[in-house]
């Protein structure tokens, strides 16, 4: 077997058994150097990223400087059993879940707890995120006495502080609003090669995203590099 440093894995961790998933988290940032642990964003475990139970995860990622990555899985139990075409399905299946996992995970103050987490959520583009921060800070402003006690901040400080990444695509209209509003230090490009498209449908990703008029040079160094090596701590 060949081995590059071109190439680097992220651990599929066994959520069902979170002690097991501390281990292999170990083993795999400390045996093989993989940067990142998985979590898948749907689950059929009836709760979220929220849960006390995941916190040994959080506990260990925060230890072995290891990233997060909330990626999108089957989206069975979201509400889509009624649509009838794969193009509807596809549209929420990656962002919606996304959005409940932020959502939870920030309202019951895991960003709070370990301030060294750092959690992208990928494969839904970064057009929804500012709208997020604005919904969630305002649910806050009305309700986060009461239902979100563990928090000292509005949940934009969290998801805007260092903790929270997101992935891109690179024809998203919203983008210079997103860097604007997020900040362009924590969006990266994602290819997603080579899933679903053929590599001639790959090509064009990068060269249209650097010709892009409406976002600075700055912006586009470091989502097309700089924040993936700080958000994987890469050397």
């Amino acid at each position: 077997m060949k081995k590059t440093p071109r190439i680097l894995g992220a651990a599929l961790i066994p959520v069902r058994d979170v002690k097991a998933a501390v281990i292999e988290m170990r083993r795999a940032r400390e045996d093989l150097g993989m940067p990142a642990a998985i979590l898948p964003s749907v689950t059929s475990l009836g709760k979220g990223y929220e849960h006390e139970g995941f916190f040994p995860i959080y506990e260990e990622a925060s230890r072995l400087n290891m990233a997060l990555a909330v990626h999108g899985a089957p989206s069975r139990g979201l509400g889509f059993d009624y649509l009838d075409t794969f193009i509807e399905v596809h549209s929420l299946e990656h962002p919606l879940p996304l959005i409940i996992q932020l959502t939870n995970m920030v309202f019951q103050g895991v960003f709070e707890l370990y301030p060294e987490l750092r959690v992208a959520y990928l494969e839904a583009g970064c057009g929804w995120v500012p709208f997020m921060m604005d919904r969630l800070d305002e649910e806050y402003a009305r309700r986060g006495k009461k239902w979100a006690p563990r928090l000292k901040h509005p949940p934009s400080q969290y998801i805007t502080i260092g903790s929270v990444y997101a992935s891109i695509e690179s024809e998203e209209r919203t983008l210079p609003y997103v860097i604007q509003i997020f900040g362009e230090d924590h969006i990266f490009f994602a290819s997603d090669y080579p899933h679903e498209r053929s590599r001639s449908e790959f090509l064009s990703d990068i060269p249209e995203l650097s010709a892009r008029e409406d976002i600075s040079d700055s912006a586009k160094h470091k989502i097309l590099a700089e924040n993936a090596r700080q958000f994987y701590r890469l050397t």
